[in-house]
């Protein structure tokens, strides 16, 4: 299991989370086994530090991951110390589906639009996580 340079799961507000891989071991602490169709949201501090994570149940369309988004966007932009979110969306047997790609650019577009910055969204699927942002060709908005 991936682990921060202090030897475990990064800690909140103490420990950087600097790639996808890590996000996916902080998400996997927090998500539903077995598997069932959820969004999860981490906000993020300006050095990249986790601070709450949220779990979305019964997300099964596509679209739900704006409505997280932006609900997500708009209660941490209240917030001083939150300058970023990281999404993940557990789709049980599946994967990245068409239309993933507009909805990463919708969903970056929402968060922006609360002072926000999307840093990445993964789509936590049948033995496999992809990110449409990597997919796209994006580059990367982690800090390393």
């Amino acid at each position: 299991m991936p682990v921060s340079s202090h030897g475990r799961v990064p800690r909140a507000r103490l420990d950087p989370i600097i790639n996808a891989t890590q996000a996916l071991t902080v998400f996997g602490l927090a998500m539903t086994y077995p598997l069932v169709h959820e969004t999860l949201t981490m906000f993020l501090d300006a050095n990249h530090c986790g601070h709450e994570l949220v779990s979305v149940n019964g997300t099964d369309q596509p679209r739900h991951v704006i409505d997280v988004a932006e609900t997500m966007a708009i209660s941490a932009s209240a917030s001083t110390e939150i300058t970023s979110l990281v999404l993940a969306t557990v789709r049980p047997g599946g994967g990245v589906l068409p239309g993933d790609d507009e909805l990463w650019f919708e969903a970056a577009d929402v968060v922006e639009e609360s002072g926000l910055v999307l840093i990445d969204w993964l789509i936590i699927g049948r033995g496999c996580t992809q990110s449409p942002r990597a997919r796209l060709g994006i580059p990367s908005r982690w800090s390393q």
